[in-house]
């Protein structure tokens, strides 16, 4: 492929078997030319050269191609980026029709200086076209279509969101996790992809999110995506200094996952996007568990229809929302749906998981401890689930599903197990410090057994008599306040023989309230 190419995917004769295009962006030879190949067969991995001059194009060094349908007409535009920083817009003869013609080598007056490398999406979902420019400063280029099925474009921003990654900005646009927010994927001169996310559906800021999504090598980087082979999970086609196109797969399907207490619904979106001719509805079937709407808030149901514009779904979110009424876990697909088209399907995956807390409250004694117990719903064995416990006063061995509690409070515990969603649970601890502490027997003050929170009463604890209590031999015993149940009057204020408190040579009781 001589030095530097740039791979994109599109099915210009609409047979079902994806067309390869690789341009050839400077070299020896052929340095503004395309070579064309095609799947050999539909949903393969397999290519076959079919041209290496499609179409005869040669626009110089540094040819970046990207299709599209710019006028809703059912016939691809073909834009081509060039090292004089303009771009080349060629247009299909006829739907399904392998032939081009040159419309304008200066595409809406264009010029971002040098090296010019466009994609086109709808980034707010507002109809009209956006048109990101790469160039080679490193920055991108932001232009927006006039009006819908235009091929007349506005500079918005000359600066998108101040990226910039340092030289020969190759941008494309995808949602990679099905998350509903879009994916800005940008190739570089130092062999970096980085990587961008839309900060909410439908906006126009992004942020970043990595600057090595792939290892792929040193020098130019150009990515597309695609899915090859129909299984659900990306392709990402790098074209490279050396000529290469590198192949790259996701690692694991495009899973929506949802996290819900058992009883409750939890809404997130996936984008759909669906091509050029669809003659019929796009229906959006929900597998049982879930359902599916075009608002986050309302109008769930077992299935949604998406009305085509010009034949195309372009940049839609379908929210769908996890309907579990227990515990456990529950798949199925999402299906989109319409006839004559091929049928896709997105994984969704939700976990119903609940645990609880003992609650506690009542008549606990001042500075006893409690033990917080914790119960999990929707893990399987519970072996391997851990918790964490959160409040005052606590003491946990590690991981286990009780703890002891010394303090009020309000108290929480999480569950967790590898591979689950986490769940919370929170009580509080209403027990109160100002209970009073009261007799269970006739004994000794000092003697914790006496009373009823089996410790010795406090400068802080209010006592209840219901006992004759004896304070040993010099011992000095303590309370905030003392009450008699029944007593009689006599000296000292306990006559009642079975509620009184007598004392032994040198014994003290001090009351702190007085």
């Amino acid at each position: 492929m001589n030095e530097r190419s740039a791979p994109v995917i599109a099915d210009i004769d609409g047979n079902g078997r994806l067309d390869l295009f690789v341009s050839r962006t400077e070299g020896p030879i052929s340095n503004g030319t395309i070579l064309r190949y095609q799947q050999t067969a539909t949903n393969s991995t397999s290519f076959t050269q079919v041209t290496n001059t499609f179409n005869s194009i040669d626009v110089g060094n540094y040819a970046m191609p990207t299709f599209t349908d710019l006028d809703g007409n059912g016939r691809l535009d073909l834009l081509i980026g060039e090292e004089d920083g303009n771009i080349n817009h060629w247009q299909q003869v006829s739907s399904n029709n392998t032939s081009f013609t040159l419309v304008t080598a200066n595409f809406n007056s264009i010029d971002v200086g040098t090296n010019s490398t466009p994609t086109v999406t709808d980034l707010d979902g507002n109809g009209l076209l956006d048109l990101l420019v790469g160039q080679s400063i490193g920055t991108i280029s932001h232009f927006q279509q006039s009006t819908a099925n235009s091929t007349s474009f506005t500079l918005v921003n000359a600066s998108f969101n101040s990226i910039d990654v340092g030289s020969n900005s190759a941008p494309t646009v995808v949602d990679i996790d099905g998350d509903g927010r879009l994916d800005l994927l940008i190739g570089s001169l130092g062999g970096n992809i980085h990587h961008y996310q839309q900060t909410a559906p439908n906006s126009t800021s992004f942020t970043p999110v990595s600057t090595t999504i792939v290892a792929s090598g040193s020098g130019y980087t150009t990515p597309t995506f695609a899915d090859l082979d129909d299984n659900g999970r990306l392709d990402l086609l790098v074209g490279t200094e050396d000529g290469e196109v590198r192949y790259f797969q996701q690692g694991s399907a495009n899973l929506t996952s949802f996290c819900t207490p058992a009883s409750s619904t939890s809404a997130q979106s996936v984008q759909i996007w669906s091509s050029k001719c669809l003659t019929t509805n796009v229906t959006v079937t929900a597998p049982a568990g879930f359902e599916v709407s075009l608002s986050a808030t309302s109008g769930f149901g077992t299935s949604i229809d998406l009305v085509p514009i010009n034949g195309t779904i372009a940049n839609t979110n379908v929210y769908t929302r996890f309907v579990p009424t227990s515990t456990g876990t529950t798949t199925g697909n999402l299906q989109v749906f319409s006839s004559g088209a091929t049928t896709r399907t997105i994984g969704l995956t939700g976990q119903s998981v609940s645990v609880s807390l003992s609650a506690l409250s009542g008549t606990a004694c001042s500075g006893s401890s409690f033990t917080l117990t914790a119960n999990a719903s929707g893990y399987g064995p519970n072996n391997g689930t851990l918790f964490t416990f959160n409040g005052p006063g606590l003491s946990q061995s590690g991981g286990a599903s009780s703890a002891t509690a010394t303090q009020t409070g309000t108290y929480s515990v999480t569950a967790n197990k590898s591979g689950f969603c986490a769940s919370t649970a929170t009580t509080s601890l209403t027990a109160t410090n100002i209970v009073d502490l009261f007799t269970l027997k006739n004994g000794q003050w000092s003697d914790a057994t006496v009373w009823s929170c089996s410790r010795v009463p406090l400068t802080t604890d209010r006592v209840r008599i219901k006992h004759t209590v004896t304070i040993p031999t010099s011992y000095v015993a303590y309370a905030y306040k003392v009450n008699f149940d029944n007593p009689a009057p006599g000296p000292g204020g306990g006559g009642n023989a079975a509620s009184k408190v007598t004392y032994q040579s040198g014994g003290q009781l001090r009351i702190s309230s007085q």
